[in-house]
């Protein structure tokens, strides 16, 4: 399972009003497009209003913590795993 990190613009707000600009979302996935589809389902879509409300995505190898003084943005206090016929999926 690898980890990918969700990134989001200064204009991106929850639907509850928090500016995501500082803050990351971490998924793991067995791979890219899965994490993607997954993160846009299960965190954009309802966090965000619109699935598309997010800027970048990374692998960790290429992501840069320092970027996000924030943080990760922790919406629930226990992980979501997701399972599938690729694998889980934790969100």
């Amino acid at each position: 399972m690898k980890k990918y990190y969700f990134t989001f613009g200064g204009n991106h707000y929850t639907t509850d009003g928090t500016c995501m600009r500082d803050y990351y979302v971490v998924v793991s996935a067995p791979d890219y497009g899965t994490a993607r589809n997954h993160f846009c389902q299960h965190f954009a879509l309802p966090m965000m209003g619109n699935a598309s409300k997010w800027s970048f995505q990374y692998e960790e190898k290429d992501f840069k913590f320092h970027f996000f003084p924030a943080g990760e943005f922790e919406h629930l206090i226990a992980t979501v795993t997701i399972n599938t016929e690729i694998g889980d999926i934790e969100i």
